[in-house]
């Protein structure tokens, strides 16, 4: 009776971490729509059909749900949050069919631990092809557990590994790590079904190469390679990559030692040593494919090996061997685990929270301004927006159609309108950009307005309009008349030396432009009357648009605390460079208390 209720409790805890999931995916829709995910949403919007690249299949996992409510007529907004979702519930049937039909209780746990240990931006870009075709390859462990194989089976077995190879050629190594457990471990497969999938694996990659190769194919292998002989792995680097798996993936290596641990003493010397050798060829594969030391949502995709091999062991086959009280426990702790991944992952999402809302202010701006196409300074949207800005253009599209009643626009960064011949070709007005050629060459950078989905979006022809540095500098200006009117907002309670986040309202009262390149907004920490000195580089923010005579604009700049606690006033100072001389032009002041 109690093993029945520690079951029941146990599947309690999954189904609510997948809860979560979803709550959290509803809750950011707009924030996951960042690089690759808005590009695919927005095709399949437009063009009303799966969109594919690179015979990745897996795509069509995240974009079904969105495409049969685009079908039946629903609003952008729906259309959007359901994008946002379907990765859970994905994800949640996996769970669904291993654990009530192939009867395993570990893999809901497995995929939960890979989707969120080691995640934090990646969850801003849904639809990664490995993650589904890693949650696939759970199923085809489950499988191969199976004491007896069916013709059914069989061919179940040969579509799932077929497939996963084929939308993504390096998972063969999970496969060989799987089929290794599955022989030395569980004992459960022979050496004739570990070569009939290898063999598989391999003809199936052989085939796509032969067939189907893409340019992106042979450009990645040359940059893998170029990595390889380029990079300078000594120590310093090894010592650098240590301190960079201990700060954003300390967890991840708790669990990889609790494995060796566990194998240790249990004197399980073979199961220790395939499990190193694939821990290190994880590492391998994520330094060549990402050399970099640099937390970004790519380097957490090139990262994911390292993440599916460490989780496995533990998940799939050590946490199921205990039993009673212990195998409760192990389980309580990992489901605290992964519910502070998602706090994690709920704090990293702050930035690009920020990222939707400077979209959302360039929007609204470019409503009271001519046009519909918008080019926008990479230098303003550097300081506030993470990178990369391939996708810009398309999200910003994407967003405004949320206002229906509002026109629809499209921002793009100043160097992709330079880039190539794009500049030549964006004469025609009947022209937009969709996005950057990124890696390999995308034949869609630049679409014709009639391929827009007028159901959704109202994005007429037109030339493109620059939101900054279009207008001249001011050479003089009235200061006595207090010409621009500033307000600033109560600043978050931070503790000393943070950063945060001030909203500040501008409005130009005078009868010229302001260009955006000339004015900075500054700030001064004043203490009893006496001005903390400080460093300025970093500490002048640029007004983000050119601001238009009778126009007001809402934005937020970066402020740093002071570095003792206490009670301040913040003195937010609006500066014109007029011939190489800052003059402030007019200032507001708050109450601050910095905290320890």
């Amino acid at each position: 009776m109690n093993s029945r209720k520690n079951v029941i409790v146990l599947d309690i805890l999954v189904h609510l971490g997948f809860l979560v999931w979803g709550i959290m995916a509803y809750i950011y829709f707009q924030e996951r729509l960042y690089a690759d995910a808005g590009f695919f949403v927005a095709k399949v919007i437009h063009y009303e059909t799966f969109w594919i690249e690179l015979n990745r299949y897996a795509r069509v996992f995240s974009q079904w749900l969105p495409l049969i409510a685009i079908k039946s007529g629903a609003s952008l907004k729906t259309v959007l949050i359901l994008f946002s979702l379907c990765p859970v519930i994905f994800f949640y049937t996996i769970f669904v069919i291993s654990r009530y039909w192939l009867k395993n209780q570990q893999v809901g746990w497995m995929l939960l631990s890979m989707c969120t240990i080691g995640i934090s931006f990646g969850f801003a870009t849904q639809g990664f092809e490995l993650y589904y075709c890693a949650a696939l390859l759970l199923v085809l462990h489950v499988l191969l557990q199976r004491p007896t194989f069916s013709l059914r089976a069989k061919l179940l077995l040969a579509s799932i590994t077929i497939f996963i190879v084929v939308n993504y050629q390096l998972i063969i190594v999970l496969i060989a790590g799987v089929l290794c457990i599955n022989y030395f471990i569980n004992r459960t497969v022979s050496i004739k079904t570990i070569s009939a999938i290898m063999s598989l694996s391999l003809a199936t990659i052989c085939i796509k190469f032969l067939l189907v190769e893409h340019s992106y194919e042979s450009k990645k292998a040359a940059y893998v390679i170029n990595n390889i002989v380029e990079w300078n792995y000594d120590m310093n680097y090894l010592k650098d990559l240590l301190s960079f798996l201990i700060k954003y993936y300390i967890e991840l290596i708790v669990v990889m030692l609790g494995t060796v641990f566990y194998y240790l003493i249990g004197k399980r010397w073979r199961w220790l040593l395939g499990f190193l050798i694939f821990f290190i060829l994880g590492i391998l594969i994520a330094i060549v494919t990402f050399p970099q030391l640099e937390h970004t949502r790519y380097q957490e995709q090139c990262y994911f090996f390292l993440i599916y091999i460490s989780c496995f062991p533990m998940v799939m086959d050590i946490m199921r061997s205990f039993k009673g009280k212990v195998k409760m426990f192990l389980h309580i702790i990992l489901f605290g685990l992964v519910i502070y991944r998602f706090s994690v992952i709920n704090y990293s999402m702050e930035l690009f929270t920020k990222r939707v809302d400077f979209m959302h202010r360039l929007i609204n701006y470019a409503q009271t301004t001519e046009g519909n196409k918008f080019i926008l300074n990479e230098a303003n949207a550097r300081t506030i927006v993470v990178y990369p800005f391939f996708s810009f253009a398309m999200e910003t599209l994407l967003l405004s159609g949320l206002y229906p009643k509002q026109k629809s626009v499209s921002v793009i960064l100043d160097n992709y309108i330079t880039y190539g011949e794009n500049e030549r070709k964006l004469r025609n007005e009947n022209l937009y950009v969709s996005t950057s050629r990124s890696f390999y060459n995308r034949p869609d950078s630049l679409l014709k307005h009639n391929s827009v989905n007028k159901r959704y979006f109202d994005f007429p022809s037109g030339k493109y309009y620059k939101l900054n540095g279009s207008v001249p500098n001011n050479t003089v200006l009235d200061f006595e008349k207090r010409t621009i009117e500033l307000k600033a907002s109560t600043i978050e309670k931070l503790n000393a030396s943070e950063s945060g986040d001030l909203k500040i309202v501008i409005t130009n009262n005078s009868h010229v432009p302001l260009n955006s390149e000339q004015l900075r907004i500054g700030y001064r920490w004043v203490e009893e009357g006496s001005v903390i000195p400080m460093d300025w580089v970093g500490y002048l923010n640029p007004l983000e648009i050119d601001l238009f005579p009778s126009n007001h604009y809402e934005q937020t700049i970066r402020v740093h605390m002071p570095k003792q606690a206490g009670e301040y006033d913040l003195k937010i100072i609006a500066f014109l460079n007029v011939k190489g001389v800052s003059h402030t032009i007019n200032n507001t002041s708050l109450k601050v208390i910095v905290e320890k």
